[in-house]
């Protein structure tokens, strides 16, 4: 008994005084495991086994630095500014709170922020904020005309006014640090609903009566045109009108858009007329008032705005 444990003793100081000469940190000792001969191997063969450390000395753990904690090189831009050093976390997100800023609410990054943190990455930050605003807009109504003949022509009265009507849209905005991106519109909805305008107008002559230059008459409407003359002799003129009447003093050509042929009228300084001719320079609110002969009649008319009446 007292053998063995002198060679336990023997072995042991043989190891001790082997490891002084070996480069292996004392640190890692606690974690090496011994390996003896067994117990009746004598002093010299455990001697000789020393010049072996690896049949003394067998590592049982891996003492390198975890790749993904290591410090690694990287490069932050956000809002205009740029970060450059060493990060020593695990994930984009990490980098990103290493340098103060909040990773957590609408902060997105490139690459995303659950990527895995690499020597000499690139990494672009940027708040991304989205807002759903309403924004609201009138509709406008039509106007619809109908007839009615318990008014007097060329009069008008509202039957029904009209109402704008209303929509509400919803749209969602997004800002990149604080600059507006994009708008989409979410939904549109009409909340008031819009409401035709109707107006009446008069067909009902109303005839009164008139006089002017010891000439009485009725009529139903008056209206102001520019008056000018012709006869038979003009540049492409004849006697026969476009109805086939006779030209002469009462026959007056017109546009018959604005006055319907064969409607009688009194113009005030030339008498009575009926509208029997069309020309091709009597246009809109014109008349051309006609004559036989114009030398029979000179100086009777000069071309002018006149105010004429409708009599049927």
């Amino acid at each position: 008994m007292n053998t063995n444990k002198k060679g336990f003793g023997t072995r042991t100081l043989q190891i001790a005084l082997y490891l002084s000469f070996v480069t292996v940190p004392i640190l890692v000792l606690p974690h090496l495991s011994f390996a003896y001969a067994s117990e009746d191997i004598d002093s010299k063969s455990a001697y000789e086994n020393i010049n072996s450390v690896s049949n003394i000395v067998k590592p049982q753990a891996n003492y390198q630095i975890d790749p993904l904690f290591a410090p690694k090189h990287i490069t932050v831009t956000y809002k205009g500014e740029t970060y450059e050093g060493l990060s020593y976390g695990k994930e984009v997100k990490d980098a990103l709170k290493s340098i103060g800023i909040d990773a957590d609410n609408n902060l997105e990054s490139n690459p995303p922020k659950d990527t895995i943190l690499v020597s000499g990455m690139n990494i672009y930050a940027y708040d991304l904020v989205t807002e759903v605003k309403a924004e609201y807009s009138e509709i406008g109504y039509e106007t619809k005309h109908v007839y009615n003949d318990q008014l007097e022509i060329d009069t008008t009265q509202v039957v029904q006014a009209g109402r704008k009507g209303k929509v509400k849209m919803l749209y969602e905005y997004l800002y990149l640090n604080g600059i507006l991106k994009s708008k989409v519109k979410l939904s549109e909805e009409t909340i008031e609903q819009t409401q035709d305008e109707i107006i009446a107008i008069g067909t009902m002559k109303v005839f009164r009566q008139m006089s002017i230059n010891g000439d009485s008459f009725s009529y139903w409407k008056k209206t102001t045109v520019w008056a000018t003359s012709y006869d038979s002799n003009c540049a492409g003129c004849n006697n026969i009108t476009a109805t086939g009447a006779i030209l002469q003093k009462g026959v007056c050509a017109v546009d018959p858009t604005v006055i319907p042929l064969y409607t009688r009228m009194y113009i005030p300084g030339y008498g009575y007329c009926q509208a029997l001719d069309t020309g091709g320079a009597i246009k809109g609110n014109k008349i051309d008032l006609g004559y036989d002969d114009l030398a029979k009649y000179q100086g009777q008319w000069s071309a002018r705005y006149v105010e004429i009446y409708i009599l049927d």
